[in-house]
């Protein structure tokens, strides 16, 4: 096959442009390392910075007292002492308002209340259960006289329900959102509502509304958004239930900043209506979801929430084998654009991935509900959260 001049000049122009190809290479990766060192620089500057002005501002919270040890148990736990007349519903809310008392003016969560509302609510409870009733009762009801708290966009009847807004600092909900709805009609009493970033756009929760809200673990730092409210008010270990929503990590970063575990559903599965302004018509990624210390109490109350005609397609009674699981991590984004992964949480993570890989080997062959009985038993505390 003869070669053509065009082959030849083709040729000709990749030799002479490959040096500079070189070059551009060369370059390219010269601006990469300088913008990475002058990114890893700033990145201590603003440590320092931002670490001398907010660590002054760390408070300890107060530590759980006995009489309220009860609120450490999980929700289901809670519901079946309160059913076989083993605990009263009072003393339940009582606790939880006391302990939200104690630690609110540190945090600052809650933007609502409605304290004597649920203590009425209790009692009225109480007052049932020692009547009698028959155990389809308790089935329609599974957290019958259990307290909870909602992040402050989901609307609750006669509730602020503001998202945060200055113009909306006086509107109140006229009806429950369709989760809380759910989640009352499931039993529980709910005693208050929190904080959230301007209708929920963001990763902290602070407005001009209620300000800033602060993470229970150091109070100089960030919750997270927009569920802050609620992440920041349950590691301090109040209401039993926290209900929240998701569409880029509301539910499970803030979780993940407090030290909690999370779960949010695929969207579509649950109802939006009446949650941050939406009708529940709309077309949205987002969906509702709980936080809470216990992993073992997250499958039975995201029942409460999902849409009744399409519970069975999440299979959440299905049990999940260890020896089965896939899991994906990352020790760096490999992004320019932000600030590369601590060297502190690298190493947390890393030690998770140790208790990880026993807990395969000593649960190798049972289901997942294995995995939750152990993680409900780990030690976890308001104040000192370690891996």
């Amino acid at each position: 096959m003869s070669i053509t001049n065009s082959d030849k000049k083709d040729k000709i122009e990749l030799s002479s442009n490959k040096p500079r190809k070189i070059f551009c290479g060369m370059v390219s990766n010269m601006i990469k390392h300088v913008f990475l060192i002058f990114r890893t620089y700033l990145d201590l500057f603003i440590d320092l910075v931002y670490g001398y002005f907010w660590e002054g501002k760390r408070q300890p919270i107060p530590a759980l007292e006995k009489r309220h040890a009860m609120l450490a148990e999980c929700a289901v736990a809670l519901a079946a002492k309160i059913r076989n007349k083993e605990l009263k519903s009072e003393d339940l809310v009582r606790a939880c308002i006391e302990r939200i008392q104690q630690v609110n003016p540190i945090i600052n969560a809650v933007t609502d209340e409605r304290y004597e509302d649920a203590l009425q609510e209790a009692r009225e409870v109480d007052k049932l259960i020692e009547s009698g009733l028959p155990d389809d009762y308790f089935q329609k009801k599974p957290f019958l006289g259990i307290p909870f708290t909602a992040k402050e966009s989901h609307a609750v009847q006669g509730m602020l329900h503001t998202l945060g807004v200055v113009s909306r600092r006086h509107v109140r909900a006229h009806k429950d959102a369709e989760c809380v709805r759910l989640v009352k009609e499931a039993g529980a009493i709910l005693v208050a509502v929190t904080n959230v970033p301007e209708i929920n756009k963001w990763m902290e929760s602070r407005n001009f509304v209620f300000g800033q809200t602060n993470n229970p673990h150091h109070t100089g730092r960030t919750p997270g958004g927009s569920s802050g409210g609620e992440a920041a008010l349950h590691a301090c270990i109040t209401a039993p239930i926290s209900l929240c929503s998701d569409i880029g990590g509301s539910t499970r970063m803030p979780a993940f900043f407090c030290g909690l575990y999370a779960l949010n559903p695929t969207s579509g599965y649950t109802s939006l209506k009446g949650s941050a302004l939406r009708t529940g018509k709309e077309k949205s990624m987002a969906s509702i979801g709980f936080i809470s210390r216990h992993c073992s109490d997250l499958i039975p109350l995201t029942k409460l929430v999902v849409i009744a005609d399409k519970a069975k397609e999440l299979n959440l009674d299905r049990p999940v084998h260890v020896k089965k699981l896939r899991y994906f991590y990352v020790e760096t984004a490999q992004d320019l654009r932000v600030s590369p992964i601590s060297a502190d949480l690298r190493a947390a993570m890393n030690r998770y991935l140790i208790d990880f890989i026993l807990l395969l080997v000593t649960f190798f062959t049972c289901p997942i509900r294995n995995i939750r009985t152990f993680a409900m038993t780990r030690p976890t505390t308001p104040i000192s959260y370690q891996y």
